[in-house]
């Protein structure tokens, strides 16, 4: 099986309309920005394309202040609805985690049939040799209401790795 190519990414990537109601999937992803770098962020975007997610389903709290760039790297994407910017003091778990968990409550009462919140550095990947992506997974999975994931923690060494090249195969 192939590897996806994506696309250069921008707004229009992937932008696909999702039902908001009945017993269709919409899925948002979620992620939590504070002082992250801008190449993270657009890993972070890189990957929910990847898996089928429009931008418009895509959403982001930053925690203020973050880099200029990685501000530029989520803003030239996301619909300015989609992200949400407060001060932070100092990093503070439990407040991030309140946070996200706003966030998700919303966004199913709104029409979401699924929220996956991630740290911009985290990805969940179906099994590609299985599944198209995470809404072919969703569909298929027949225990709808709980995913168990697999986790690797993969590490990358700025100083001796080459930067991701998303054009190759």
């Amino acid at each position: 099986m192939g590897q996806k190519v994506l696309p250069r990414l921008n707004r229009t990537s992937c932008s696909v309309d999702r039902p908001r109601s009945g017993n269709r999937l919409w899925i948002a992803v979620i992620t939590y920005i504070s002082r992250t770098a801008s190449r993270q962020c657009e890993v972070f975007l890189r990957y929910a394309q990847g898996q089928g997610i429009s931008p418009s389903d895509v959403f982001i709290i930053a925690g203020l202040p973050v880099p200029n760039a990685t501000k530029r790297c989520y803003s030239s994407v996301l619909p300015a609805r989609n992200v949400q910017e407060h001060l932070v003091l100092k990093h503070n778990e439990g407040l991030k985690n309140d946070e996200l968990n706003r966030l998700q409550t919303k966004l199913l009462l709104t029409g979401y049939s699924h929220t996956l919140a991630l740290d911009p550095d985290e990805v969940v990947l179906p099994n590609p040799y299985k599944y198209r992506d995470l809404y072919d997974y969703a569909a298929r999975n027949p225990y709808r209401g709980v995913v168990a994931p697999i986790g690797y923690e993969i590490v990358e060494i700025f100083s001796l790795d080459k930067p991701l090249d998303w054009d190759r195969p």
